[in-house]
């Protein structure tokens, strides 16, 4: 049913492709008129967005009624729809699609991908009656579908150098963008390393006006600072907050497969410096990796991370448009002198004990869905 809701989205709505601006989503929301008394907690960040998200949901859907929106997904389009820690049925989800789609196109009006899907989650929050929505920005946060409705509190993870040919090339720029979701006399928890960005959004707080509540801690790994994020919202709202561990481990054919998506710079450089100093979790036999479509530099620069676990390395590719092709793969795995497996034929060769799976969101679900297919 995933793969029909998702031919159905591109046949009639388009592919995920990024289309920022407020016009169209503002416009389809205005025509509704779809109004919420949830209180709305919307988070951006370069890195760590997805995971403070999901914690925040998770200690809140304890004892309240509470919607989560995200993206990517992994395995199937309903993972970006949870309500109450549940992902919406994929019945329910395109029959709501398909009456959404007639209404709009009654009223001439058209929204991209990621568009459609917020209007979709944002009118099933406002029928369920939900008491707080926890929305993961898609790219950026000024321009975001997700900013169309006015968070109570605004959550800025981190700051990286990451789709830049939309968010400009320089931190003061890319901060810029994320800092839009902030609204005047509401919290903005950040978690910024550098003193710069700090600095910056010192300045920015002096112009819009929201409260600013910084949480970074010296010597936290990423884990731990994302859980210190989630624990400072929670706290705000005056919710218990429930540290829910969000690695996902599967057993498979003796092996445990450890899956952590790191997608760009940042991101390996925090997950690489977390493995190092966690001595258990740095034990992987094996890495299997596949990336996006990225500057050569960057990539290279992630496998020279990647390098420091002494593991055996296999690339391998997910059948994703926004995936590096096959033949870049396997020459970028000759010149490093790893291996490189086709999807279809990795579960052909045994595993050793440990396996890391790691680099694109897309190869990771990938790799999930290929698991599922041998189990």
């Amino acid at each position: 049913m995933s793969k029909l809701i998702e031919s159905w989205l591109e046949t009639n709505i388009g592919f995920e492709n990024a289309k920022l601006g407020l016009e169209r989503i503002n416009e389809a929301i205005k025509v509704f008129k779809l109004k919420t008394t949830a209180k709305i907690i919307t988070v951006a960040g370069t890195n760590g967005k997805g995971s403070v998200s999901r914690l925040i949901a998770n200690s809140l859907s304890k004892n309240n009624t509470t919607g989560l929106f995200t993206s990517p997904h992994l395995e199937s389009i309903c993972e970006r729809f949870k309500f109450n820690n549940t992902f919406i049925d994929e019945d329910v989800l395109f029959l709501k699609m398909k009456q959404s789609f007639n209404e709009l196109n009654d009223k001439n009006l058209k929204l991209s991908f990621f568009e459609f899907l917020f209007f979709i989650f944002y009118q099933i929050a406002i029928e369920k009656d939900c008491e707080f929505l926890v929305l993961e920005v898609g790219l950026g946060g000024r321009f975001d579908a997700t900013n169309s409705v006015n968070a109570d509190i605004s959550v800025v993870t981190s700051i990286g150098r990451d789709h830049q040919d939309y968010l400009g090339k320089t931190y003061k720029k890319i901060l810029f963008e994320k800092l839009g979701i902030a609204r005047s006399g509401k919290p903005l928890v950040s978690a910024f390393e550098l003193k710069y960005l700090n600095e910056l959004t010192v300045k920015h707080q002096a112009v819009v006006g929201f409260e600013r509540i910084d949480v970074y801690r010296v010597g936290l790994d990423f884990k731990k600072q994302n859980e210190l994020v989630a624990k400072t919202v929670c706290e705000l709202l005056g919710k218990e907050f429930n540290a829910v561990p969000l690695d996902e481990v599967v057993e498979f054919k003796d092996s445990m497969f450890h899956f952590y998506g790191s997608h760009n710079l940042p991101a390996v450089r925090k997950l690489v410096q977390y493995l190092k100093q966690n001595v258990y979790n740095n034990d992987f036999d094996t890495i299997f990796l596949s990336f996006s479509k990225r500057d050569k530099k960057e990539i290279n620069q992630m496998i020279a991370l990647y390098k420091l676990l002494d593991s055996e390395i296999i690339l391998s590719c997910a059948g994703h448009f926004k995936s590096m092709d096959p033949e870049a793969m396997k020459k970028l795995a000759k010149e490093n002198g790893f291996k490189f497996a086709d999807m279809d034929k990795i579960f052909l060769s045994p595993f050793k004990t440990n396996v890391l799976v790691s680099g694109s969101n897309y190869f990771i679900g990938e790799f999930k869905r290929a698991i599922s297919r041998q189990s």
